[in-house]
């Protein structure tokens, strides 16, 4: 018995590793220049307004992680939706890192219900962000 192998995309890889690197350093930028506003911000404020303006900030990020996973959870559960439907994973259309085994019949709609479920558990996730965030950002 063989197992039909969807090839990996060189030129995929290459892109993720440059996106993955920029994220990177953008992160670690983002960072760094977060601790020199709130170590600057923290000396020339008043503690009341500066406890204020962190917790904005709590909730502004909190919110905005929210939107994130939210469309994660829509990504997941359009393709689980789409391997249901082609009873195959990874999709026919689809470039991937690596090498893959393709899983087929009622193996590949499993994969997919995985997909939908992990989906919700982003969805209840994205709530419990949001939610959070609007108690830090709400007054």
């Amino acid at each position: 018995m063989t197992t039909e192998i969807h090839r990996a995309d060189p030129q995929l890889r290459r892109v993720a590793v440059r996106v993955l690197s920029a994220a990177t350093i953008a992160a670690v930028l983002l960072v760094a220049l977060f601790r020199h506003w709130l170590a600057g911000v923290a000396q020339t404020m008043p503690p009341d307004v500066f406890f204020h303006t962190i917790r904005r900030t709590i909730g502004i990020s909190s919110l905005a992680c929210g939107l994130c996973v939210l469309l994660l959870a829509a990504y997941a559960a359009r393709i689980g939706r789409s391997v249901i439907e082609q009873r195959r994973w990874p999709l026919s259309s689809s470039r991937v890192l690596r090498d893959t085994p393709v899983r087929s019949g009622s193996n590949a709609v499993a994969f997919g219900r995985q997909l939908i479920g992990a989906a919700i558990a982003l969805v209840a996730a994205a709530l419990a962000f949001g939610a959070l965030g609007w108690r830090f950002f709400a007054p």
